[in-house]
């Protein structure tokens, strides 16, 4: 049971973490604006049912098969797709939420009061914004619930053991890439690339099940095969004993695991950082790059130095990545098809928006002490975000060459695109009149509107590059392409002067 004392300090340390955020962000003017801002931040039960209702109308896209034929394949199909997405979000949540509280110190003032503080408290205070993910899954759970009543109630189960395990691996994550901070000198640049490397496989061996529903539905009699295993167990609900028995064991394992780590993570956000200390002496140099570069560079420096940041920048990669291996386990890949997940990958891009601009929560009001132009500020903003997308973009280019060797020729794609959409994106976040710098305060999971207006404009720009590949055959239509993408990438660039 949630004490009320409990509750009444997760509250106080919600608006405070409301206000914090509001008051890094240059676009609020004003004190008046700003209690407004956090007034409305801090109403926790309007913003959950306005959350839920923003998540509401892709559940139900999601549940349309389930709606127009009542199989049980069908059904099964649904709910396995369907149980991964609150896993998915509790995941990223999870993590982003945790190194948001952790960079904030909304604990610290805390920590000598005679306040009494646990790991309780963490759960509940992330659950304010991980709860309304679940209206994902709630029409097809409503659905089950009124057409197949015990079935329903099994579906609503693995819904809600689904969030918890992304929950759980949420903290998992946090907890093993988090904490430490790196010095900087090989040896630790090693750990971080191996920390990097786990951190990929680790996810990767989750996301590797959130491909397409038709290869759900085509597959309906394996995942009954293999229910044991979560999310297939989501959609075996048809055999009622077998399937609440699966339930009991997955719950047997996460619930020690998630008050394991839940403790574990708590304990080291109320200790002081761990930070490693440079051995040997190096030597310094007055740098000569320019500004937009120095700020690149040191993005990336915190972004190897905390790895747990990089999980808003590979969740997106990961999606995509995980269709490409299916599709190309199926048919290969065409050049075509190539083009189009390099498009799909950086429309995502802009899920890692939060975590870019997570960075500066610390260091933003030392960066308005130096003489830095808002414009390049942006700039930096925009090429840090771009330049994973652009990578993973470059090695999704050498695996359709692989295939068809003429994917070669969309490696102008691989460049254009990230930088594209990072555009769009960061140039509307920014938009304010202000020369200021500061850090717009936007989460994917609480600003989900505001995420889906930029994915309507990054679509409707993408869509306009694309026309000639539909219009044209294939090797035509891509220098056309190119030369809308290039003269829409100098109008954005120079519209931002």
């Amino acid at each position: 049971m949630i004490d009320k004392k409990d509750l009444d300090l997760v509250m106080v340390l919600y608006k405070e973490m409301q206000y914090r955020a509001a008051d890094k962000d240059p676009s609020i003017k004003g004190e008046e604006e700003l209690k407004k801002k956090i007034k409305e931040a801090s109403n926790v039960k309007k913003k959950m049912l306005k959350q839920s209702f923003f998540f509401l109308p892709f559940g139900l896209m999601l549940s349309i098969p389930m709606f127009m034929a009542d199989e049980q394949g069908v059904i099964a199909a649904v709910m396995t797709s369907v149980a991964v997405i609150p896993f998915v979000f509790a995941l990223y949540n999870t993590v982003s939420q945790c190194a948001r509280l952790d960079s904030l110190g909304i604990f610290e003032p805390l920590k000598d009061l005679p306040v009494g503080l646990h790991s309780k408290q963490l759960s509940l205070l992330l659950s304010f914004d991980l709860i309304p993910l679940l209206s994902f899954a709630l029409p097809a759970v409503i659905y089950l619930l009124i057409f197949h009543p015990l079935n329903g109630i099994l579906a609503a189960a693995w819904v809600m053991t689904g969030f918890l395990i992304g929950h759980t691996v949420g903290f998992i994550v946090y907890s093993e890439f988090g904490f430490k901070l790196g010095s900087g000198d090989s040896s630790d640049l090693l750990k971080t690339v191996l920390k990097v490397v786990g951190l990929v496989v680790f996810m990767g061996l989750f996301f590797a099940w959130n491909f397409l529903q038709d290869l759900f539905i085509a597959r309906a009699d394996t995942i009954l095969r293999y229910s044991v295993i979560y999310p297939l167990s989501a959609g075996a609900i048809f055999d009622p004993i077998q399937n609440f028995i699966i339930l009991l064991v997955h719950l047997a394992l996460i619930i020690p695991l998630y008050l394991y780590v839940v403790k574990r993570v708590w304990k080291r956000l109320l200790k002081k950082k761990e930070v490693s200390i440079r051995k040997k002496k190096t030597h310094y140099d007055v740098s000569s790059k320019s500004a937009v570069s120095s700020l690149l560079v040191k993005d990336f420096q915190i972004l190897f130095r905390k790895t747990s940041s990089l999980v808003g920048f590979l969740i997106p990669a990961l999606i995509v990545i995980s269709q490409v291996f299916f599709s190309a386990q199926e048919d290969g890949l065409t050049l075509l098809e190539t083009s189009g997940y390099l498009f799909m990958l950086a429309a995502f891009n802009l899920m890692a928006i939060e975590s870019i601009l997570s960075l500066d929560t610390i260091s933003v009001d030392f960066l308005k002490t130096l003489p830095l132009k808002k414009r390049t500020y942006i700039l930096s903003k925009i090429l840090s975000l771009s330049m994973i997308s652009i990578t993973v973009s470059l090695g999704l280019v050498g695996l359709g060459t692989y295939f068809d060797p003429r994917t070669l020729i969309a490696i102008p794609y691989a460049f254009l695109l990230p930088v594209i959409s990072s555009f769009i994106g960061l140039s509307y976040l920014f938009r304010y009149e202000d020369e200021r710098i500061g850090i717009p305060d936007f989460s994917f999971t609480n600003d989900f509107l505001k995420f889906i207006l930029l994915m309507i404009l990054v679509v409707a720009a993408f869509g306009t590059i694309a026309l000639p590949l539909l219009l044209l055959p294939v090797l035509y239509g891509i220098p056309v392409s190119y030369l809308i993408a290039g003269s829409m990438l100098l109008y954005l660039f120079f519209r931002s002067r």
